[in-house]
């Protein structure tokens, strides 16, 4: 393997070096996005590979194969623009003889989704023909279920299926448009509830969804959060998922778990706010789950811009810009020489002392 910076070619000349490759190592970010880039290039590959996600992969130079770095820098293929999953179509079609399958076309439309982009970009760009329907997009049939699973909202009924069966009634599952109308409505005025959040506007992931009929799941959206939550928590049933190798009744069992995770974080966790910054102190144990806790808390319970959450000994930051440079400040002044990562807009670091820099962030930001 030769290191190069290849973040900038183009999907032709990616495509072009993967298919001389005698072998193909992927190392990706855990994370939906990135997960769904290595399942649509390794299932378009006609040459065996080996695929893993790990946030602090290190790339070594010893192998002559071809290393695929996804969602971070290094390797001879380094594909870290959002969203990935797209690039990943683009260079899948240039490996391809023929037409994507339908399942691989979906998986990569998911992943574009689990990336916080809107996916329109890419289905036009593939001439892809989908369907949107009236509703709420979950990866299950049943609105109850999926409602209470789904970690693109956190509502008053999150992670408690009781609770959603409370608010949809008499709505059982055989959906009409007209009942899936209904559904969406009744969501949304249970969320967008606090005109200082950003509720009424991050709302859209879930609404008027995609169908996925090439897909393991109900909708693109829902396929998206499914793979999201795998990367993070079980990243050997995701690289299954994405790899067309695993159950989906199984994944679906992750995802609720994970989901679960993330929405009881969120309840338990303590809220302080700052000038321009919450933040979210969670339970031990919530590491995995600081990025989506953080998104979810910034979208839906807090007023300002940014979200600093921390658990155990590890803080992520998201928001704006400034963040990641504040975050270095912080740790300049309380911590020096201290690495940190930012991926897809989250910077996470660790620290054996935590407060110093959530204090020092608080100023800098």
């Amino acid at each position: 393997m030769s290191s190069a910076d290849t973040a900038d070619r183009s999907p032709a000349t990616h495509a072009e070096r993967l298919s001389n490759a005698p072998f193909v190592r992927f190392i990706g970010t855990p994370d939906g996005d990135a997960l769904a880039a290595i399942g649509v290039l390794a299932r378009t590959l006609d040459q065996p590979f080996q695929a893993r996600l790990d946030r602090l992969a290190t790339v070594s130079d010893d192998f002559d194969d071809v290393t695929v770095t996804v969602g971070t820098s290094g390797g001879d293929i380094a594909l870290t623009n959002r969203p990935i999953a797209s690039t990943a179509l683009s260079i899948a079609n240039e490996l391809s003889n023929a037409s994507l399958a339908p399942a691989i076309t979906t998986l990569g439309l998911a992943g574009v989704s689990a990336s916080e982009r809107a996916v329109e970009p890419t289905v036009e760009r593939l001439e892809t023909a989908l369907e949107r329907r009236p509703g709420v997009g979950v990866p299950t049939n049943g609105p109850i279920d999926g409602l209470a699973h789904s970690t693109l909202i956190h509502a008053p009924f999150s992670g408690d299926t009781e609770a959603v069966t409370e608010l949809l009634g008499s709505i059982d599952d055989g959906l009409d448009d007209a009942t899936r109308t209904t559904i969406a409505s009744l969501v949304s005025m249970s969320v967008v509830k606090n005109p200082e959040t950003r509720a009424s506007h991050r709302i859209e992931r879930l609404l008027h969804p995609l169908v996925a009929p090439a897909g393991p799941f109900a909708t693109i959206a829902g396929y998206g959060d499914v793979l999201d939550g795998l990367a993070r928590v079980a990243p050997g049933d995701g690289l299954a998922l994405a790899l067309g190798r695993s159950d989906p009744p199984e994944a679906l069992e992750c995802w609720r778990a994970y989901a679960t995770t993330v929405h009881g974080a969120i309840d338990d966790c303590a809220l302080e706010r700052h000038p321009g910054c919450v933040v979210a102190r969670l339970p031990d144990g919530s590491n995995a789950v600081l990025e989506p806790v953080a998104r979810l808390i910034r979208e839906f319970q807090s007023p300002e811009p940014v979200v600093l959450a921390v658990s155990g000994d590890s803080i992520v930051v998201t928001g704006t810009e400034d963040t990641a440079p504040a975050l270095e400040r912080a740790l300049e002044s309380t911590t020096p020489a201290t690495p940190l990562t930012t991926t897809n807009g989250y910077t996470r670091v660790g620290v054996t002392d935590t407060d110093p820099v959530v204090t020092a962030f608080t100023e800098a930001i």
